[in-house]
């Protein structure tokens, strides 16, 4: 192990003595070649991965949950396959239509599992009550 700190430090070690070439050798086993040894390294720490998700506020209604409550347009960083669960509520007169975008369905409610960036919105109707022509 040893030689092998030499070679990849790629040292040529000059001693005058056996004493002055152990010293060499150990500090070269202790700190490697101006930093620590692969082996001794503390394992790197796994990079979390964030996707942004993204609200636009829907004409006549609202969007909620998953940490959003916000106005015309908000975001927030999640990590990558959180699950979120997102509502859709209509304002007076109107009635939830559809997801758009990163939501399908026509339930006004959304789970989806987050995978990548995306933008989410809703459509509402206005309620039509017998109109007379």
């Amino acid at each position: 192990m040893l030689i092998n700190h030499l070679e990849k430090c790629k040292q040529v070690v000059k001693h005058k003595s056996a004493l002055s070439l152990l010293m060499v050798l150990l500090s070269l086993s202790l700190h490697g070649c101006g930093g620590k040894e692969s082996a001794s390294e503390e394992p790197k720490k796994p990079v979390k991965v964030q996707y942004t998700v993204t609200i636009q506020k829907p004409e006549n209604g609202t969007i909620s949950g998953g940490g959003i409550q916000c106005g015309t347009v908000c975001s927030i960083s999640v990590d990558s396959n959180a699950s979120i669960t997102l509502s859709a509520t209509s304002a007076e007169g109107f009635s939830f239509l559809n997801w758009t975008n990163g939501c399908t369905g026509t339930s006004s409610e959304c789970s989806l599992v987050v995978t990548s960036d995306m933008t989410i919105s809703a459509e509402f109707q206005m309620n039509v009550i017998g109109m007379k022509m």
